[in-house]
């Protein structure tokens, strides 16, 4: 308790001797605080010169080398500790919306049962549907970020996973169903028209004829070739919804040949796709745009652990969401507020019909959104911790992929909660304040610590918590 008082969020320098004892106290120090779970901006353990220590330095009034001497960096525990199955107890930081965001999701929780957890995470993945290629944000020259994300929610059966996400989409669906419905009318006057001869099109004013096409923005089951076509047609972008997940997954086995984890990577990455195959038209995708969502039972995460997607890197892409609670919930006689289920709607269809420009070559042209210099200060000083993070000697290989593919995430975490707020008259579409920057880093650690927790479902616990080991943070040391 007393060590806590003074080291709590603290830059911490161990300073022992610089002999074996002092190595030894500044491994037991290293295994308290981790052991405590005590949370430090920084853990460093300083190597005095043998037979030294900092009061050596002082009467000597050599004090001023402290700056050159080497300090070992250590993570900080609270991230890097793998977290048991009974000790999940994360909460999704539903502040990071705006109030009236945080309304639905308490009110959801209340009437429906909703986790708030599942609730929240299922408002990224419709806004991240919704707002498709229409915008990007500017992290560097040369580095762009879309708002795609591959999430999932797990948990156990009947704790309502599958009903938040699709309340969530409900907008996107209702807007798929009215498109499919104009279609269908399209459709019905081009059938009539193909089957004329030259004479009577002439004789009706037609001069070209243009097969419809379907506008949509979910899409279910669906081949890897289907998908590049829809893709074509609906250049906006995709989503792909499944409920239960796993069918996505074993889709990578029923087209093994067709390279679909490798298309799936490149998906995740925008990374341009140019397929020629043949009896069928070029297709050419620049930047593609697919977001991925549905639900999993966590006794079925072990299903990440197949084949290569564990070795590809597949698995840290994906932003497992669990539950706050386990319990399945009692009915409730509460219902939803039309006020809510209206505001919702109109929040969603804001952003589904912002449109997607074009350039003079008709290319897909989207908005640009940039940081101003203060928030990009607070990502550039996120950036920095993430990357100490993983090049902390503690840190696990399988960790520092997930550290990884944070980079991506939290420029994509804020390109949505920016329009989010947009959407909700609370920002602009031009630049990111730095307010922003400070919920998209705190939706990043809560994915940080979920990826942690779901790797070790995933490898069934199985990861040992070295970092625990007195014996091996003293060799550390």
């Amino acid at each position: 308790a007393i060590l806590k008082k003074f080291i709590e969020n603290k830059v911490v320098y161990l300073a022992g001797d610089g002999d074996s004892a002092g190595k030894k106290f500044n491994a037991a120090l290293l295994e308290l605080i981790a052991n405590a779970n005590i949370p430090t901006k920084a853990i460093y353990s300083i190597e005095f010169p043998e037979g030294k220590d900092a009061n050596d330095l002082l009467t000597e009034g050599s004090l001023s080398n402290f700056k050159s001497l080497r300090k070992k960096q250590f993570p900080l525990y609270n991230f890097n500790k793998i977290i048991t199955s009974k000790e999940y107890k994360e909460e999704f930081p539903i502040h990071i919306f705006t109030k009236s965001l945080q309304g639905l999701i308490l009110e959801l929780n209340r009437t429906s049962n909703y986790p708030k957890n599942y609730a929240a995470a299922s408002i990224l993945a419709a806004a991240s549907s919704a707002i498709g290629k229409t915008v990007q944000v500017k992290v560097m020259n040369n580095w762009f970020e879309q708002a795609v994300i591959y999430l999932v929610l797990s948990g156990r059966a009947g704790i309502n996973k599958s009903h938040p996400l699709t309340f969530a989409l409900k907008p996107i669906l209702k807007y798929d169903e009215i498109q499919k419905r104009e279609y269908d009318l399209e459709y019905e006057k081009y059938e009539v028209v193909i089957d004329l001869n030259a004479k009577e099109k002439k004789e009706m004013g037609i001069e070209t004829l243009t097969e419809p096409v379907l506008k949509q923005i979910l899409v279910n089951d669906i081949t890897p070739e289907s998908l590049q076509v829809v893709h074509s047609k609906n250049p906006r972008g995709l989503g792909l919804y499944r409920d239960e997940i796993l069918g996505w997954l074993n889709s990578f086995d029923r087209y093994s040949n067709s390279g679909e984890l490798q298309q799936w990577l490149s998906l995740w990455s925008g990374t341009d796709v140019r397929s020629n195959r043949a009896g069928r038209k070029a297709i050419y995708l620049n930047r593609p745009y697919v977001s991925v969502f549905g639900t999993i039972q966590n006794a079925r995460l072990e299903d990440f652990a197949k084949g290569n997607l564990v070795a590809t890197g597949f698995t840290d892409r994906i932003l497992f969401t669990f539950s706050e609670n386990n319990f399945k919930p009692y009915m409730t006689e509460a219902e939803l507020s039309d006020n809510y289920i209206h505001y919702y709607d109109q929040l969603i269809n804001k952003l589904l019909h912002l449109p997607l420009e074009y350039n003079e070559q008709q290319q897909a042209q989207p908005r640009i959104l940039s940081f101003s210099n203060t928030a990009k200060q607070k990502l550039l000083e996120w950036n920095k911790y993430n990357a100490d993070l993983s090049n902390a000697h503690t840190t696990t290989e399988s960790q520092r992929s997930i550290y990884a593919k944070l980079d991506s995430y939290i420029a994509r975490f804020t390109l949505i909660l920016q329009m989010l707020y947009w959407a909700d008259g609370e920002a602009d579409l031009v630049e990111i304040k730095p307010e922003i920057v400070e919920k998209a880093i705190e939706l990043t650690e809560f994915y940080r610590k979920n990826a942690l927790y779901a790797s070790s479902l995933i490898n069934g616990n199985t990861q040992t918590n070295s970092q625990n080991d007195p014996k091996f943070m003293a060799r550390l040391l």
